[in-house]
């Protein structure tokens, strides 16, 4: 990664994100493909809005400024109304918005009654959705 990249100060951002932005490494496969990808084994979708609950989230700077959240299973799509400061939205940063409860057993993909809370963040700038252990850009 060093070598494509020539900024020394994006090479200590990403070294810095790799030491503090830590994956799950318990977590099932499918988490780790596009957000609308996210399904069990068994086809079964893994993720939906009695997990992510926006009123629950007290500790993201986004909270203040997202009116409404939702996701839709069967889409695989998360959206959100949006008014706040423009330079929230402008930083790449993966800004903490709740928790996802996802299976996580290996042994039972299905998820019933399998599944573990991990911290679901979002990057504007990328427009990703990413599941980690710990929850950070809290503030």
């Amino acid at each position: 990664i060093e070598e494509k990249i020539k900024d020394p100060d994006k090479i200590i951002l990403y070294q810095h994100r790799l030491q503090t932005q830590k994956e799950p490494t318990d977590i099932l496969p499918f988490a780790k493909q596009p957000f609308n990808k996210w399904r069990t084994d068994a086809n079964q979708y893994a993720f939906g809005s009695t997990t992510f609950m926006k009123g629950s989230v007290v500790d993201s700077p986004l909270t203040l400024y997202i009116g409404f959240m939702r996701c839709e299973e069967a889409t695989g799509v998360m959206w959100f109304y949006y008014d706040g400061p423009q330079y929230l939205l402008n930083e790449d940063k993966d800004y903490y918005i709740g928790n996802a409860d996802l299976p996580y057993d290996p042994n039972n993909q299905i998820g019933f009654g399998s599944t573990k809370t991990y911290h679901l963040h979002f990057n504007p700038v990328r427009k990703t959705l990413s599941v980690y252990t710990e929850k950070f850009n809290v503030e």
